[in-house]
């Protein structure tokens, strides 16, 4: 009787499973992060910022005086204030992950006194001379702007709204620009003057030099270019203030 012998072969499959776990990014040491500026500006300048020292940056969140924001890796803030003085800071965010938060040495924007000597309370248009009176002057909380106004006899006058903060006059530079009357940033300023014939608008990117407080301000403006709506252009001299 023959026997039938089974053989019985196992075989053991063995299935090794390999996890992919991403490792956290190695932020300490691997970069070192340079911020700079240009500073010290004078008002009326470009400020720029500068991000060196890493790589791959997916973006940066600067913040800083004078509600600065921005998201630029490298921002620049043109016609630059006393406003704008101060430490600003940067979160650098890379694609990595890594989160770097730096601060900027103190920025500098110095001011500077006034180029030219006037007369007290006086406005030259062109070659046209008036002596102006004390400016009116009232503070608006709010659209948070200074205004003052001056005029001679309803012929020569002017009008100079100054973008402040908290309704308090800050004595050093401002720069004007091309604003909606009810938005005008801190440090700048909008300037109109008229003389019976045509109301002249001062160029943007001039500045005006302002000193004294609420109640004792002295706003001046030294060959100011100036535009009319029919395209004329004179320069503007003017010393006037609230006293």
């Amino acid at each position: 009787m023959l026997k039938n012998t089974l053989f019985l072969y196992l075989t053991l499959i063995v299935i090794t499973l390999t996890s992919c776990i991403k490792e956290e990014p190695d932020c300490e040491g691997k970069d070192k992060v340079i911020v700079t500026t240009n500073s010290p500006v004078m008002v009326g300048d470009t400020l720029k910022f500068t991000v060196a020292g890493v790589s791959n940056i997916y973006k940066c969140i600067w913040t800083g005086p004078n509600e600065f924001r921005s998201a630029s890796v490298n921002p620049e803030i043109p016609f630059a204030s006393g406003f704008e003085s101060g430490v600003y800071k940067v979160d650098v965010i890379t694609e990595g992950g890594c989160i770097y938060s730096m601060e900027t040495a103190p920025v500098e924007v110095g001011s500077a006194e006034a180029p030219c000597q006037l007369e007290d309370k006086t406005l030259r248009i062109g070659n046209a001379l008036a002596f102006l009176p004390s400016a009116g002057d009232y503070e608006n909380d709010y659209y948070n702007r200074y205004e003052m106004t001056a005029s001679v006899l309803g012929l020569m006058w002017v009008r100079m709204n100054l973008g402040v903060q908290d309704g308090k006059i800050k004595p050093g530079v401002y720069i004007t620009g091309l604003f909606d009357d009810e938005h005008i940033p801190q440090g700048r300023a909008i300037v109109e003057v008229g003389d019976g014939r045509r109301v002249w608008t001062i160029a943007e990117g001039t500045r005006v030099y302002v000193s004294g407080g609420f109640y004792n301000v002295t706003a001046i403006l030294c060959d100011a270019q100036a535009t009319a709506g029919d395209g004329s252009t004179t320069t503007v001299n003017l010393h006037m203030n609230t006293y």
